[in-house]
């Protein structure tokens, strides 16, 4: 099974802090890999699905902030990191060697969004459940569609008006919804993408997250049929959407959502 997000990585500039805040703030374990370089196993349920990393000294030389990082299972990275280039992407980490069984690399996509790729021979790409949606906030809307439908076979679904915002297009994989796709908002700096997992353990206020060790303001609005949908602002002051890093949680569905 290929075209699903099968793992995530949260790079950062402060990775104690971060490890403090999402285990406040979404009740993640975390495991120390037992690797050549540092590296933190995030864990929901018990179930590991993303990993903690330093932000690399190359990407902060390039100003890039800190941010949340998606791998899309793929059949054959060289052969996708190939097809990437010649529809516009730029590879930033070519196709690297993990595991004897297990491949990634990474890429800029024609409109500056950073994602990577990932292929497992062993069965080992799987959907990640912790994580219930991921969103595109892109220059070019249909420039991004095209190339990422032409990379991982997803197909526009239905869209729905934003009102000043724009429009929001959903992309499937086959009849399954697997993103959304919005204008780029003007607080944030350049095209990125959101993540958005699934509930929290901590509960939200109007005035901020309630029993963070941080400040971090939350503000929901309702998403039809998901119920309350927050945008929570995490400690690091070189987020994405202006002085902070940006994850939206999204509760369970609530009555008249």
């Amino acid at each position: 099974m290929s075209g699903h997000f099968t793992w995530f990585d949260l790079m950062t500039t402060d990775t104690a802090e971060d490890e403090r805040f999402y285990g406040d703030a979404l009740g993640y374990g975390t495991q120390k890999w037992d690797g050549p370089m540092p590296y933190t196993i995030w864990s929901a349920g018990g179930v590991p699905f993303g990993g903690l990393m330093d932000l690399p000294e190359k990407a902060r030389a390039m100003g890039a902030p800190s941010h949340w990082l998606g791998y899309v299972a793929v059949p054959d990275v060289d052969a996708a990191a190939a097809k990437a280039t010649s529809l516009g992407a730029t590879v930033l980490v070519p196709p690297t060697t993990i595991t004897p069984t297990a491949k990634f690399t990474v890429l800029a996509d024609p409109q500056g969004a950073v994602i990577a790729m990932y292929s497992s021979t062993d069965g080992g790409a799987k959907p990640v459940a912790n994580v219930c949606w991921h969103e595109l906030m892109t220059e070019d809307m249909d420039g991004a569609i095209a190339f990422y439908g032409a990379m991982f076979g997803w197909t526009k679904g239905p869209s729905m008006d934003l009102g000043p915002a724009g429009t929001y297009q959903l992309l499937h994989i086959g009849d399954t919804p697997m993103v959304g796709v919005m204008r780029r908002p003007p607080e944030m700096p350049m095209p990125a993408w959101g993540v958005l997992p699934w509930g929290a353990k901590r509960r939200y206020g109007r005035r901020g997250w309630q029993g963070g060790r941080r400040e971090a303001a939350a503000w929901p609005h309702r998403s039809p049929g998901w119920g309350v949908r927050r945008h929570v602002v995490g400690p690091d002051r070189r987020g994405l959407r202006g002085r902070r890093k940006v994850l939206a949680a999204v509760g369970p569905p609530v009555a008249g959502s």
